[in-house]
């Protein structure tokens, strides 16, 4: 289990698993429908989201999961552009 305090260490843990995964980049991003250049912007872009994790995660055969149990005590974390929350994901 990782856990997630922003956009940039979702992105990174997802540039992590993409790194251990063995794929290259380019393949993953035809795989996805984006070229090379694509596929790193979305990677970088300073709003990226858990949808795009999966976007890219999906092809990997890999997903993540946020864990809802605490919403009740931050709901403010679950906004579609503010991930800040507890991410899992099977090793």
């Amino acid at each position: 289990m990782a856990i997630i305090t922003s956009n940039e260490d979702l992105a990174g843990y997802v540039k992590e698993i993409i790194k251990d995964s063995g794929m290259k980049k380019s393949a993953l991003a035809e795989s996805i429908g984006l070229s090379r250049q694509g596929l790193n912007n979305l990677l970088n872009k300073k709003s990226f989201s858990i949808d795009d994790a999966k976007k890219i995660l999906q092809p990997l055969s890999l997903s993540i999961e946020m864990d809802l149990s605490l919403y009740s005590l931050c709901p403010e974390v679950f906004q579609p552009h503010n991930i800040q929350k507890i991410l899992k994901k099977e090793k």
